[in-house]
């Protein structure tokens, strides 16, 4: 009797501290890791890691488990070698091809990972799609298309999927894909080079408008504009990549220079910085809103919205050739894609 009188007066004290030390231990094992990277720059090639040919020329990050396009740059080679796809965690690479995994021989291009880490890769004849070990493809030409040529895999705030092809714009929301018409009939059948959806903002650019000039579609909420050169300052064609920061503005890089637009009037930055190239290859927004951009000879610059930075790196891959893509991990690290190597800079 003595017992149980004791368990029952001390019985919601003994929950509590078991609640307690439940929520901590849960707390620690989530608690995130220390950065791996302690230097201001660490180089990632075919010396120190198992990386095909040391470049690649897409990243994109899920739980800091890296995906990667690797890109040998087949005009060097005869015959020419197929780029790869590859999975780093950390400690392990996995190198997928077509002898151990995904059933075609083609090229691939952008690689994007959902929030349950799906993993989307776009090429010339579909979208490769990989998830529990099993590759499968996606054509769309059961909608009507023609073209499996994706140009863009992008994927928005509630993980849904959006991928742009030669010949129409397409959604997944992780039960089935659906075919997009942003507005009218007009802009159905386009094709959707680039493609970058946040929130209730979207951004497109579309080719085949106007003749064979590229334009920008915009859409935050019920406004819509369609951009070219009519009625903004953006170049006719050579768009590279679009971007969205964390304030809605739009940034757009292109053979031309860096252009941004905030809702109101566009501006082209070119006279900010110390840059030997105008040609932007890419631009990602960190999470300080710091957006970083990536040229093809002039290394990596940032903007934080008042300053400018040039980073020149100390092994010389990104002043050699393209920086082809930027990934950006959980601790804020930038992976600068290159042919030669993958530079992770500590910023």
């Amino acid at each position: 009797m003595r017992i149980k009188l004791y368990l029952g007066r001390y019985l919601p004290f003994l929950i509590a501290i078991s609640v307690f030390s439940s929520c901590k231990t849960d707390e620690n094992i989530l608690a995130p890791k220390e950065n791996p990277y302690k230097d201001e720059w660490t180089l990632i090639d075919t010396t120190n890691s198992n990386i095909p040919w040391g470049g690649a020329i897409s990243i994109d990050f899920e739980n800091n488990i890296a995906w990667l396009v690797s890109y040998p740059g087949n005009y060097l080679y005869s015959p020419p070698r197929k780029n790869k796809i590859t999975r780093y965690d950390g400690t392990n690479w996995v190198v997928y091809n077509q002898n151990n995994s995904y059933p075609i021989a083609t090229p691939f291009w952008k690689i994007k990972v959902d929030k349950g880490g799906k993993v989307y890769v776009g090429t010339e004849t579909g979208l490769f799609i990989y998830s529990n070990n099993i590759w499968a493809t996606e054509d769309f030409h059961s909608y009507g298309s023609s073209s499996s040529w994706i140009y863009s895999v992008s994927l928005d705030d509630s993980n849904n999927i959006w991928v742009g092809t030669s010949e129409g714009l397409f959604k997944y929301n992780q039960l089935s894909w659906k075919q997009i018409k942003i507005d009218s009939s007009e802009y159905f059948s386009f094709g959707y080079r680039l493609v970058n959806v946040k929130k209730d903002l979207f951004v497109a650019m579309i080719y085949g408008y106007s003749g064979t000039s590229e334009a920008l579609y915009y859409r935050k909420g019920s406004t819509v504009k369609i951009f070219d050169t009519t009625n903004s300052i953006l170049p006719e064609r050579y768009i590279n990549t679009i971007a969205i920061d964390n304030n809605n503005a739009v940034w757009v890089g292109s053979n031309d220079g860096l252009f941004s637009y905030d809702g109101l009037q566009w501006t082209k930055h070119g006279n900010n910085f110390n840059s030997r190239s105008n040609l932007i290859n890419v631009i990602k927004v960190d999470k300080n809103n710091v957006k970083w951009i990536g040229t093809d000879g002039s290394g990596v610059l940032s903007f934080d919205g008042n300053n400018w930075q040039k980073y020149d790196d100390p092994f010389g891959l990104g002043m050699n050739g393209f920086i082809e893509d930027i990934g950006i991990d959980d601790y804020n690290n930038k992976w600068l894609c290159t042919l030669n190597g993958i530079l992770i800079l500590n910023k």
